[in-house]
């Protein structure tokens, strides 16, 4: 429970008592200490008789107190400065805990009373649609949070309240429609392909499955009410993305609805989720980024509708069928786009929709300056040159100790070896264990061996076992690493990665020697232009690698829990981050 702040991502507030309870609870259960919070596991005594009559110490009352201190000095390092001081004499986490749902139970109420009052005199006033409908948003979101949730009539009910009075027939409209509100479908006889605007629908509606990504069937009981009064029900929802001359245009919810007339497009959830406007006139309507100002579509009104004409094609089917270059470029620890294409060309079956983009983290993990020149000499066979470097000290300590790693390359595949090592003093043993498995999984023996000229690597002992086993070894010149080029490029790439991948999990620094051990797995499956664009791992096993197993460094998991789980109730599974 010591890195419970790695886990809980936010302190606690009056404003936010109900989500931080969950993580607290959830965090609590997953470690079976939840009946130190509601008090079913009370505190024993201090003192018990002994078979003599005589009272004496009591070890669980010792064993108790240690966890129920740890436990309140976890609540306290997840509680903002303005509370502590309502709960820094209490002495017992159970107290901490009912002290804390009383205190902020009250507040809670204030808070979903006052929110309730913003919404009530709430105003478009000069802001724009989209500004206002974002403050409406957030001041729902908000309600939520407290455990108070609208419903769709109400939330409809505050947005006309504060409409100005040019909206008057709008707001008529709306209110004197008799169809539903929250998914209004035009009746139009026929069928289209066609996307159609929509200011009343909160959702986007489609009829082709074609253009849904991720696809999940729809098990809710919610259908689409029609102008006709026909009620159809929704089958799948999912994700789509809408192609323009300018950019794609994210839709997100998109429901599939197999019997609409027309493809819907909602106005609201467009414009919210691609910073985009829209403006009508009697003949037509204009899509601009809200940003730039600029044009992304437009289009004339035909027949009473404002028409997105679309032509579906199988390569827009493609489109919205095939996982993003940018998702596997993540789980493929940020390669270079060249290697990606490859990967895309060499397995179809991975569907990989590559396109050109600008990837942050590694724009801000892989700044550094031109590499050093490579040796025009080449190995003929595995392990005839073994090129080794050290990296270290690690400004930050790993979970495990750990402040250096050796690195092992075998210079004809460019396969990587990591060894984590608490001091430079085991750099020898790390070779040893490195050499036998060499010569038990492969078959064959280290001919030469090449390093810098390090202490860790000069000494009598690790001389002398080399000249014993017939291994040359090969220094470097004093202060030209250049010489030494393969490893300390291998070592930047390794490191490039494993920072890029320690950012995008958002991860603390701690778990450097994982993010290490995660890179150098993916390097070494990875298409290299040193090796013509074949991965180290065929170089030196002959055979292709796997990708399909991969998934995304820092990703939410569910591992099944069941064999070491203490009790049958308990949870199968628990929230965990992939790494």
């Amino acid at each position: 429970m010591s890195t419970i702040k790695n886990v809980i991502t936010i302190q606690l507030t009056p404003e936010n008592h109900l989500t931080w309870k969950s993580q607290i609870l959830k965090v609590f259960r997953a470690n079976s200490f939840e009946g130190y919070l509601d008090g079913n596991t009370p505190c024993p005594p201090r003192q018990i008789p002994s078979t003599s009559g005589t009272l004496i110490p009591n070890p669980f009352f010792s064993t108790w107190m240690l966890i129920d201190q740890n436990l309140a000095a976890a609540l306290f390092s997840t509680i903002s400065a303005p509370l502590l001081p309502y709960v820094l004499n209490l002495e017992s986490c159970c107290e901490i805990w009912q002290t804390i749902g009383k205190r902020l139970q009250s507040s809670n109420r204030s808070r979903i009373l006052q929110i309730k009052n913003d919404l009530n005199f709430i105003s478009m006033a000069n802001k724009t649609m989209q500004q206002y409908l974002t403050e409406i948003k957030q001041n729902v979101d908000a309600l939520t949070v407290t455990g108070y949730n609208l419903n769709s009539e109400d939330i409809i009910m505050y947005t006309l309240n504060g409409l100005p009075a040019s909206y008057q027939g709008f707001k008529t409209a709306i209110r004197t429609n008799p169809d539903s509100v929250e998914h209004s479908a035009s009746a139009v006889s026929g069928s289209s392909s066609d996307w159609v605007l929509d200011t009343g629908a909160t959702s986007h509606i489609t009829n082709d499955p074609n253009q849904l990504l991720m696809s999940q069937p729809y098990n809710g009981s919610q259908q689409i009410q029609v102008g006709n009064g026909q009620s159809l029900p929704i089958s799948h929802t999912g994700q789509g993305l809408l192609p323009t001359p300018k950019r794609k245009l994210s839709l997100s919810p998109l429901l599939h609805v197999p019997q609409a007339s027309h493809n819907l497009l909602s106005v609201h959830r467009l414009t919210y989720d691609n910073d985009c406007s829209v403006s009508f006139t009697p003949h037509g309507y204009h899509i601009k980024d809200a940003k730039t100002n600029r044009s992304i579509l437009s289009g004339l009104c035909r027949d009473g509708l404002y028409s997105v004409p679309i032509k579906t094609s199988p390569s827009s089917h493609a489109l919205v069928t095939t996982i993003s270059s940018s998702t596997w470029h993540s789980r493929l620890g940020h390669p270079h786009s060249v290697v990606l294409s490859r990967i895309a060309s060499s397995y179809p079956s991975l569907q990989i929709s590559v396109t050109t983009s600008i990837c942050y983290f590694c724009q801000t993990a892989k700044s550094h300056r031109l590499p050093f020149v490579r040796s025009i000499s080449h190995c003929t066979s595995p392990f005839q040159v073994v090129v080794s470097d050290v990296w270290g000290p690690s400004p930050i300590l790993s979970l495990n100790g750990y402040r250096f790693y050796v690195l092992f390359v075998d210079e004809f595949s460019c396969f990587s070896w990591v060894y984590p090592m608490v001091t430079k003093a085991e750099v020898f043993s790390k070779f040893i264990l490195f050499k036998s498995m060499v010569e038990k999984q492969f078959a064959t023996t280290i001919k030469i061996f090449r390093s810098d000229g390090g202490g860790e690597y000069t000494s009598t002992q690790f001389q002398h076992f080399l000249s014993t086993n017939g291994i040359l070894h090969q220094f470097s010149c004093p202060h030209t690493p250049q010489q030494n080029g393969l490893a300390e490029r291998k070592h930047l790439h390794i490191i490039e990665t494993a920072r890029t991948l320690l950012i995008q999990a958002h991860l603390p620094t701690s778990f450097w020697i994982e993010s290490v051990l995660i890179a150098v797995y993916l390097i070494n499956r990875l298409p290299s232009p040193i090796t013509k664009y074949i991965s180290p791992f065929q170089c030196l096993y002959n055979k292709s690698p796997s990708y399909s197993h991969l998934k995304v460094f820092g990703c939410l998991c569910f591992p099944w829990l069941q064999p070491i789980v203490p009790h049958k109730f308990a949870p199968k599974s628990s929230a965990c981050v992939f790494i």
